[in-house]
């Protein structure tokens, strides 16, 4: 992790492998990503398959030897992406709700999209609720610009909950001063469309007062 963070790729990816052949599910895990990056010149589809493949395969004996909801959300996730193996929503479903019942958010998160991706609206929302709950119960015990970025987001979109724009830039101002820098993006990107929604609103009301002077 460390070579990676600092740049070091080739040196990552031989500590990497190291790991992975010592049945470190995340070390395979990240060889798969590595190998998958399009402007990287290690990229190679079929070294990406094999050690995605590889992590699925670690990741479920780690989860048959001491079930926890990451090594679940891990392989949920591999099978809704088809990554080393073939794609799968039920499968990705059956895991994800795997991982929920160890209480992880991420994983009623995920839910909540394949739910709603399949007009199952109810169900979405109860995961999103779900997740919500999880995150804010996270956030209180634990402070970070993660969760607050993250619960941010469901009051932007209206998730498990009811649409708030205010509380979103509440969490998202939190967050930035936490040092997120997505937070700031984000904060531009409603400022921006506040700015067009109003503009649209006086455009139409300047475009309805020529009507009623035309009249």
């Amino acid at each position: 992790n460390y070579s990676y963070e600092n740049g070091d790729i080739e040196a990552s990816v031989k500590h990497y492998a190291t790991a992975s052949e010592n049945n470190i599910a995340n070390a395979s895990f990240k060889l798969g990503k590595i190998f998958s990056i399009e402007n990287n010149n290690l990229k190679s589809n079929e070294k990406s398959e094999f050690y995605y493949a590889r992590a699925l395969n670690q990741y479920i004996a780690d989860f048959n030897e001491k079930p926890d909801g990451f090594s679940a959300y891990c392989i949920a996730w591999l099978y809704q992406n088809g990554k080393g193996i073939q794609a799968s929503t039920d499968e990705a479903e059956k895991w994800y709700k795997r991982s929920s019942d160890y209480g992880n958010p991420d994983a009623d998160y995920q839910l909540g999209y394949i739910y709603k991706d399949i007009n199952k609206n109810e169900l979405s929302k109860k995961h999103f609720a779900a997740s919500l709950h999880k995150y804010i119960e996270l956030f209180n015990e634990n402070p970070n610009d993660y969760l607050a970025f993250k619960i941010g987001s469901f009051y932007q979109y209206g998730l498990g909950t009811e649409y708030d724009i205010n509380k979103a830039i509440e969490l998202y101002k939190k967050s930035e001063e936490l040092g997120n820098k997505k937070a700031a993006e984000k904060l531009e990107e409603i400022k921006k469309s506040q700015s067009l929604s109003a503009s649209c609103v006086v455009t139409a009301a300047c475009h309805f007062g020529r009507m009623i002077n035309t009249e």
